[in-house]
Parts: C-alpha cells; sequence; structure tokens
C-alpha cells in the first residue's frame, strides 16, 4: 500500500517538474518582455487562499486514507508550510525573469501572481475585504462561456413541460474532465430515481468514452438512458442561457461552470473530478448553494443529494443571493478594461 503512495507521490512530482519545464522553455522562445505582466487566477488560486489548511484539507477526500487515519488537518497544516516556502526550482525561473526583465520569482507562488493579479471570483466567496487588497490585485467577477448560439427548441419544450407538470428540469453537465463511466451511471441512477423529472444533459461526448452513441435510440435503452424527458444534444449549449432556465444542476465543479452557476442563481450538486474541482463545489456548498459528493461515492448517493436540492427552497434563495452579488461585477469587461489602461501606461 505504502508503495503504491510513494509511487504516486514521485509520479505527480515529476509532472509538475515536467509542467514548469515546459513553461520556461516557452518563456525561452517568446519574444522580451519589458512591460507589467497580468495573471488570472480563480480565488482557489491565490496563493493567500490556496496556501491556507483550511483550502488545502477542503481538497482532501473525505474518504480517502488521510482523511480515515485522522490526519486531515495535520497533513493540511505541513502541506501550507512547505508550499508557502518552496524555492527547490525557482532558481532557472528567477535567472530567466532577470534576463527578460521581469519581476523576479523567488517562491513557486510567485507564478500564480503578477505585477497586476486579475481574480476571476467575487470577494465575498471567500469572505475578502475588497478595501483592503493590494493595488495590484483586482476582482473582475466570474469569467466564463458564453457561446453565440440559440437555445434549441427541444429545451425550451422541456421547460414547458415542467412548468406544465410541477416537475424540475434539471441541468446536467460534466465538462470535457468527467469521466464517461461514473457520468452514465450517475445519470442512469438519477433517472431511475427520479423518472418524472426533466433532464438537459450535454454529455454526448463523454457517453462515447463509454461506447455510447446518444443518437442511436436503441444504444440509450440498452444503457438505461431511454427517456423522453431527457435531452442530450449532440453539440455544445449555450449553458450561460441554458441553465437560468433549470431548477437545478448536477456538475462536475470546474470553475467556469460553478461560474455559471452563480450567475445563474441555480443551485447544484457537485462531483469533483480533481481537487481544484472538490474546492470549488466546498466553497459553493459553504454558501448554501451547493451540496457536495464526492466522485467515489455511489451513484445513488449523488442522485440522492439532487433530491435533497430540488426540495430545498432555502438554497434556491441563496443561489438567488450570490447571483445578486455577481451582478455587481461585469467580469470579461472589467477584465478588457484593466488591460487597456495598462497598456497605456
Amino acid at each position: 500500500m505504502w508503495c503504491r503512495w510513494l509511487c504516486a507521490l514521485l509520479v505527480a512530482v515529476l509532472a509538475c517538474l515536467l509542467g514548469l519545464l515546459s513553461f520556461l522553455v516557452d518563456l525561452g522562445t517568446s519574444p522580451p518582455r519589458h512591460h507589467e505582466v497580468l495573471v488570472q487566477t480563480s480565488e482557489s488560486m491565490t496563493r493567500e487562499y490556496a496556501t491556507e489548511p483550511k483550502a488545502i484539507a477542503a481538497s482532501i477526500a473525505d474518504d480517502g486514507v488521510v482523511t480515515k487515519m485522522g490526519l486531515r488537518m495535520t497533513m493540511s497544516h505541513v502541506a501550507s508550510w512547505l508550499m508557502k516556502r518552496m524555492t527547490f526550482i525557482a532558481g532557472p525561473f528567477e535567472a530567466a525573469a532577470r534576463e527578460w526583465n521581469i519581476t523576479g520569482i523567488h517562491l513557486i507562488w510567485d507564478l500564480m501572481e503578477g505585477d497586476y493579479t486579475v481574480i476571476s471570483d467575487i470577494p465575498s466567496w471567500v469572505g475578502v475585504d475588497e478595501k483592503k487588497l493590494p493595488p495590484q490585485v483586482t476582482y473582475v467577477g466570474p469569467l466564463y462561456g458564453k457561446l453565440k448560439m440559440e437555445i434549441p427548441p427541444e429545451v425550451m419544450e422541456l421547460r414547458e413541460k415542467a412548468t406544465q407538470e410541477g416537475q424540475p428540469l434539471i441541468w446536467f453537465a460534466m465538462g470535457s474532465s468527467g469521466q464517461p463511466p461514473l457520468v452514465l451511471s450517475i445519470l442512469r441512477e438519477l433517472l431511475r430515481q427520479q423518472p418524472t423529472w426533466f433532464v438537459i444533459a450535454p454529455v454526448h461526448t463523454l457517453l462515447k468514452g463509454v461506447g455510447i452513441d446518444s443518437a442511436d435510440q436503441h444504444a440509450l435503452v440498452e444503457a438505461g438512458l431511454a427517456s423522453d424527458r431527457l435531452f442530450i444534444p449532440s453539440s455544445l449549449l449555450p449553458s450561460h442561457r441554458v441553465e437560468p432556465l433549470c431548477d437545478a444542476a448536477l456538475t462536475h465543479g470546474g470553475q467556469g461552470t460553478v461560474h455559471t452557476s452563480m450567475c445563474s442563481g441555480v443551485p447544484f450538486v457537485g462531483v469533483g473530478m480533481m481537487p481544484e474541482q472538490d474546492l470549488n463545489i466546498r466553497l459553493a456548498a459553504e454558501k448554501g448553494m451547493a451540496l457536495q459528493a464526492m466522485k467515489t461515492d455511489h451513484p445513488s448517493q449523488v442522485a440522492g443529494l439532487m433530491k435533497q436540492l430540488v426540495e430545498s427552497k432555502e438554497m434556491r434563495v441563496k443561489a438567488l443571493k450570490i447571483k445578486e452579488q455577481c451582478q455587481e461585477f461585469t467580469g470579461e469587461h472589467a477584465f478588457v478594461n484593466l488591460i487597456r489602461e495598462v497598456t497605456k501606461s
């Protein structure tokens, strides 16, 4: 068991080294930069938040070995101490910074900050007092995909039927990082437990990963996905226009996906595929607009959380409150304006 954990750790370290090496190579082949460096990040990836024990603990699985051994917070504090002092491979970056006239990089976490740091979140998400932020840090609000596409008629038909029957319309989106077998099992269980619900599920690409052609009705029957209340589009959907039509969502908790739910005022159940997504979901859960599931949970548990979510009027109210807070920020417009201001100087 411990050999497997050691091997996994070595692989993770090697992956980080290769990623940083790739970044350095790109830097060395890029044209000289003698102006300010602007970095965009989410709150969960800023130095102050990502290195805090609480945030690290949030990314550790509830049913993982570390948690079961009672070492969750201890390991989080140790990891926090190490992360705030990591300098072991900063040397080459610091040398490159001097050569290209860029602000020096002394710690690994300096890579996450620039002369201007733009945070694509809202301050209240983690209780930040915006007035106390240093001048080089700017909150612009959520940044997420806004495809210039029309809403398919199938979506409007499901919305109308759901309203007529008094049933919820569910947005089921698991992004590109969703694990196909897991997505299939959760969707199938959701349909089994709640056969009267209406579901919009843009997961056609993920289903292909388990050999299911969503355009083939026979394949859907065999997979347990046959339902006239389920719409699986064959192409992408404009989520920023479709999700606001829904009553609840089940997603993978990616940053853009969570931002879409925040700006839509739609509560969701999140099933993260990786630590960063787990943290995004936990932040939403702390604000009362989400319930968190782990990818190791049985599909029946995830479907059960959806029932709990749909029945909660309080979570809907809190999600709408978050939506109001998001409307105070202009997102990509604020980002573009900041870039214009920076380039003027």
